[in-house]
C-alpha cells in the first residue's frame, strides 16, 4: 500500500520485486539510525572551477556513506529515506557544521575568496531554526559569511514560496550566498528569479 502511494497508483500487487525494495527499505532505515553516531558518513569536496580564469574558486561538499554492512551506500539511495524519517535534519545538521569548519580551516591556511557551497534538504530548509543554526556555526568557526554558500532546489519554494522567501532572505541579510541548484530538472519558472535574488 504504501509502495502504490508513493508510486501515485491507485492500486498495486505484491511481487519479489516489491519485497526487495521493502528490505531494502528496512536495511537503509536500520543502518542509517547509526551512521552518524558510528562516523560512518563522510563529506567529500568536489571542486568549484572559473572557468575564464581556471582557478579553483571554492569547493561543493558532498555528502557519501560507507556502511560496514551495506558498503557504498549511494546519495540518491538513502537521502529519500533520511528525509521520510525526520533523520535527515540531523544530517543535514552534520553537513553543515562539518562542511562550515573545514571551509574554515582552508580560510586560515589559504586566506583568499574561496567559498563552500552545501546543499540543503527542503525538509532542513523548513526548520524555523534554521538561519540561526547558520549564524551559530559562522560564529563558532570564525568563517566569514560570504565564504559560505546555501544551495536549494526548486522544490523549497514551491512547496511554500513565501516562507522559503523569508528564510532566503534572512540567509542573505547574514552575508551568506544563495543559489538555485538543479534549476529546470523540474517545474520551472523564472517568475522565482524575478520575485527573489538567489544570488548577489
Amino acid at each position: 500500500m504504501a509502495a502504490s502511494k508513493e508510486a501515485e497508483l491507485n492500486y498495486g500487487f505484491f511481487s519479489e520485486a516489491t519485497e526487495a525494495l521493502i528490505n531494502q527499505r528496512y536495511l537503509l532505515e536500520t543502518h542509517l539510525a547509526d551512521a552518524l553516531e558510528n562516523d560512518e558518513l563522510m563529506l567529500h569536496y568536489q571542486p568549484l572551477i572559473c572557468t575564464k580564469t581556471g582557478a579553483t574558486v571554492g569547493a561543493e561538499a558532498l555528502l557519501r556513506w560507507f556502511s560496514p554492512v551495506l558498503g557504498n551506500v549511494r546519495p540518491d539511495q538513502f537521502i529519500h529515506v533520511a528525509e521520510q524519517t525526520g533523520q535527515i535534519i540531523q544530517i543535514g545538521n552534520f553537513v553543515l557544521r562539518s562542511a562550515i569548519r573545514q571551509a574554515s580551516r582552508w580560510h586560515k591556511q589559504y586566506p583568499a575568496d574561496f567559498r563552500i557551497a552545501v546543499n540543503i534538504s527542503p525538509i532542513q530548509f523548513k526548520d524555523d531554526q534554521f538561519a540561526d543554526y547558520i549564524a551559530e556555526l559562522l560564529d563558532c568557526y570564525q568563517l566569514p559569511a560570504r565564504y559560505l554558500e546555501i544551495e536549494i532546489t526548486e522544490g523549497v519554494l514551491i512547496e511554500d514560496e513565501h516562507r522559503a522567501i523569508k528564510t532566503i532572505r534572512t540567509i542573505q541579510e547574514l552575508g551568506v550566498r544563495t543559489s538555485l541548484d538543479d534549476f529546470g530538472t523540474g517545474y520551472s519558472s523564472l517568475s522565482y528569479l524575478k520575485n527573489i535574488l538567489l544570488t548577489h
